[in-house]
């Protein structure tokens, strides 16, 4: 298997990696050369996996980005069991997850792995929160609490309590771009 460094994510539930554009899964207790098992992604004639997958902390739970062109994505997430769970079913103009970026992450996995969060890009930028495992979309950046205006939307995470933490504020700050600040 030729393995993308960039794509390995292990915590004490589960290993994850993408190889020959393929999704494999460890679980924990997993041992010998059959440990890894390809997960069976519902990926489009085109889709490919992106290499930058996110994994929950205290859950076998991951995140998995597909595209098909650089701005048209769907998210996955694939639970313990490796059901697959598929949280934008149509594609739309989803970012990287970002977890290098200054103003990233731009998608989020609760520590239990019960909670998603990301962020669309356009005229302007959303924030999404899904409970997983059948759960209901919200749309967080919805008026009246977000105004029109509040265009840039970065730093997703959840906290120990499960609550999500993210900023949501103008993308030019009197005359300073979001990014100069940090």
């Amino acid at each position: 298997l030729s393995i993308s460094s960039r794509s390995l994510r292990v915590n004490a539930h589960a290993g994850y990696f993408v190889a020959d554009d393929d999704l494999y899964r460890c679980p924990a207790d997993a041992t010998g050369t059959s440990a890894a098992v390809a997960v069976t992604l519902p990926l489009g004639s085109e889709e490919e996996i992106a290499h930058e997958l996110v994994l929950a902390n205290s859950s076998a739970t991951i995140l998995v980005t597909v595209e098909e062109e650089e701005d048209e994505r769907r998210l996955l997430a694939v639970h313990a069991d490796g059901a697959v769970e598929v949280l934008t079913p149509s594609p739309i103009a989803l970012p990287l997850p970002g977890l290098d970026e200054d103003l990233g992450p731009f998608t989020a996995i609760s520590p239990d792995g019960m909670r998603a969060a990301w962020r669309t890009e356009g005229a302007s930028e959303e924030l999404y929160l899904k409970c997983l495992q059948g759960g209901i979309t919200h749309h967080v950046t919805t008026l009246p609490e977000y105004p029109v205006y509040l265009d840039n939307v970065g730093v997703l995470a959840f906290g120990t309590t499960n609550r999500l933490c993210f900023f949501a504020g103008d993308r030019v700050i009197s005359g300073i771009a979001g990014a100069d600040l940090i």
